[in-house]
Parts: structure tokens; C-alpha cells; sequence
């Protein structure tokens, strides 16, 4: 059987293409999602291409046009039924069957299975990045970052996220709440998928607040538990269906937790506006005494009333002090009325 590792044909990158620059196509090629390339460039894609080739005896013409309408999908340039049309046709097979193909080439994984370890660590991303600095240069969204104030679009790499996130929300730390707004209603994110935001929330995160990200050492790039991963993580995944749900859960949390503490604050000082210069003196006298009084027998709470009401009589104490304080100043005037007589 001939090597078909050693002939373009097999390689949709690879593959001749006489009304496409080469250089065009590689620099396409880099801004695609990591995963789409590793696929593109893999020894398994060419290795499927080789079998659909002997399956439906294709001619050398025609293998080279199966790997270029392979190329064009994932480019982007033809749909999804664009593509069904044309294997339908050149492999002489249903559109169904076509898709199903599609379905197959998709669900290639590109690793190398035959690796016997794959080097993982845990870094926060401020580590991350010192320690194996190319991670900046990763794409982690399909499309260009497209926001104000930038003039152009940006390349959707690991670098330019964290600016335009810095550029829009300013380069300190930011809380959960703050993520959210910048992920699901900022002008940058308009148009990502759930795992996308997912990433980016992520990495954020990880910038905010030192989080650990999965680094792989040899790829150098941050691995992200999403849908996309092919190496099962430690790490707790997220269905990403719920992701919008549990930051806006967060988010809910932090707001009536701030509201709970406003309206305690609220309280507080309404209590002691309505206090006088002289209540609020002996009030924070009151507050240095032993409050166990509170625990008394029914008889000294007796004996309380009866001062409350001798009290009362002379009316020179407000009735509204706690008890605590009005018997302290009913002391003190007992002591006074002594002292003259």
C-alpha cells in the first residue's frame, strides 16, 4: 500500500488550488479555533481522506477536490449544504450520506492517541503567562473582536481579549458582576457561543482574582472545559447551557446581599438621627456596660417597670431609651438628690 502521508492529495491544507495564494491560505488557516487547525493539519484527516478515496475509488482529480471542499467548509467560504451537494456528486452517494461524512471528519480528534502522557499544570493566568508567554498568541473565539475604540478588528487571540476587556472595563480587578456585563452585553461579545463565553469568563476570572487555569506545557496553550477539550480534565465542568443562568444567579446574590447591607446601614442611622445630642452621649455610654441584665428574673424586670414609671412621673427621661439607659440615669439622679440633701 503506497504512504499516502507523503501525497498533498490527502491534506485539505495541503491540497493544490490554482485560484488560491498559498500565503492567503495560511494565514486563513491561523484564524481558525485551535482544535479546526490541529484537524486541518492531522495525520487522521489525511488518513480519512486516503479511506474515502478507496471506498468510493475516487480518481486523484477527485480526492483532490474531496480534501479542497474539506478545506472550503471549515474556511468558511461554502456551507454546510454547499458541501452536500458537491461530495454528493463527486462520490456518487446521497446528500444524507454526505452530511454523514462531514459528521465523521468533524468528530476526528487530532491528538495523537499514541502520546503516552500529556503534561498538564495549574497556574493563575498572571503565572501562566510569564512561565509560557505564547499562550497570549492563542485563539479562543472564531470571530475578529469588533468594539469601540478600536479601529480595526482584532485577532480573537488570549492577548487581545484581556485588552479590550482592560481597554473597556480599566485595568484593575473586576467582581463576578462585572465579568457578566462585559461577557453577555458588551458591544466585543455580541455574537459568541455559550462555550465561548465560557472561555472568556474563564480566563477573566483567572485575571481578576488568580484563579488556576490547565495549562498545557507542550502546546502551550490554556485548556479550557468546554465541549472542545479532548482530554478529560479534573477540573468542574459547567453545562454551558446554564452558564448565562449561573452568572446572573451571582450576580443576584451580590446585588440583595448589597441591598441588605444598605438597608441595615439605613436603619442604623435613621435610629440615631432621631436621637438627641444628649440621648446619643448616654446611649454610647450604655453601650460600654454589661448587657447582661437582659437575663434577669421576672422580678428584677418587675422592679425595671416600677423605675420606668417613677421615671415617667418626673418626666425628665425620654421613654423611648432602652431600659438599660433609663435606670442608669434614674442612678445617677437618686445619688444627686442624696448629695443635696
Amino acid at each position: 500500500m503506497k504512504n499516502f502521508l507523503e501525497e498533498g492529495k490527502y491534506f485539505p491544507t495541503l491540497v493544490k488550488d490554482e485560484q488560491e495564494d498559498g500565503f492567503l491560505k495560511i494565514k486563513k488557516l491561523h484564524t481558525l479555533p485551535q482544535k479546526t487547525q490541529d484537524l486541518l493539519l492531522s495525520d487522521k484527516i489525511a488518513e480519512f481522506i486516503f479511506g474515502v478515496e478507496q471506498r468510493y475509488h475516487l480518481q486523484d482529480a477527485q480526492t483532490e477536490e474531496f480534501s479542497r471542499t474539506v478545506r472550503k467548509y471549515f474556511f468558511r467560504e461554502i456551507t454546510k449544504d454547499d458541501f452536500a451537494q458537491k461530495i454528493s456528486a463527486l462520490c456518487r452517494i446521497s446528500q444524507d450520506q454526505a452530511l454523514k461524512l462531514l459528521q465523521a471528519i468533524s468528530a476526528i480528534n487530532p491528538i495523537n492517541n499514541d502520546k503516552k502522557s500529556v503534561n498538564y499544570v495549574k497556574l493563575s493566568f498572571n503565572d501562566a503567562i510569564k512561565k509560557y508567554p505564547e499562550i497570549l498568541k492563542q485563539i479562543i473565539t472564531e470571530k475578529s473582536i469588533v468594539t469601540k475604540p478600536f479601529l480595526k478588528p482584532l485577532k480573537p487571540t488570549v492577548k487581545n481579549w484581556i485588552m479590550v476587556y482592560e481597554k473597556i472595563l480599566d485595568v484593575s480587578k473586576h467582581n463576578t458582576i462585572e465579568r457578566g456585563e462585559f461577557v453577555f452585553r458588551s458591544q466585543a461579545t455580541q455574537g459568541l457561543n455559550e462555550d465561548e463565553r465560557k472561555k472568556l469568563l474563564t480566563l477573566f476570572k483567572s485575571r481578576d482574582e488568580d484563579s488556576k487555569l490547565t495549562i498545557d506545557i507542550d502546546g502551550g496553550k490554556i485548556v479550557f472545559d468546554t465541549g472542545e477539550n479532548i482530554q478529560k480534565q479534573t477540573t468542574k465542568s459547567i453545562p454551558s447551557k446554564n452558564i448565562k443562568k449561573q452568572v446572573v444567579s451571582e450576580q443576584n446574590t451580590q446585588i440583595q446581599s448589597t441591598k441588605k447591607q444598605n438597608n441595615i446601614n439605613l436603619r442604623k442611622n435613621n435610629n440615631l438621627s432621631d436621637l438627641s445630642t444628649q440621648q446619643i452621649n448616654t446611649a454610647t455610654t450604655a453601650n460600654s456596660m454589661d448587657m447582661s441584665m437582659n437575663s434577669q428574673s421576672q422580678k428584677s424586670q418587675d422592679v425595671n417597670n416600677q423605675i420606668v414609671d417613677e421615671i415617667s412621673d418626673t418626666q425628665q427621661v425620654d421613654k423611648q431609651l432602652p431600659i438599660d439607659v433609663q435606670k442608669e440615669i434614674l442612678k445617677n439622679k437618686k445619688e444627686m438628690n442624696k448629695g443635696f440633701n
